[in-house]
């Protein structure tokens, strides 16, 4: 046997292992490339998207309850001067009825 047959024995060199390795990740990029998916990117767009949408729906659901509130706040002070008018009515009318001492 010649000196250049015992060098092409069946143990990789390290030129044949970093060629390998390369041709590896290159298969594995064109892979990825093709199909994002398999990074779950897509998903994550997506959940990013939905989370958007929450809070979307919390910022308008905050907004109508402090509405609400607001709402409700001038509905009772409404009721609450609706009686103290009434009460001071009665009491003036109270006062217009007793004899006038003169």
């Amino acid at each position: 046997m010649k000196l250049s047959q015992e060098k092409t024995s069946a143990v990789p060199g390290p030129a044949d292992i970093q060629s390998t390795i390369l041709t590896s990740l290159a298969e594995v990029d064109h892979k990825i490339e093709s199909n994002p998916e398999m990074l779950e990117l897509k998903d994550i767009t997506d959940i990013e998207a939905k989370v958007q949408n929450i809070m979307n729906k919390l910022a308008k659901a905050r907004e109508m309850l402090e509405e609400q509130a607001e709402e409700k706040r001038l509905k009772e002070e409404i009721e609450k001067e609706e009686v103290d008018l009434n009460e001071k009515k009665l009491k003036l009318a109270w006062m217009q009825k007793r004899p006038r001492i003169m």
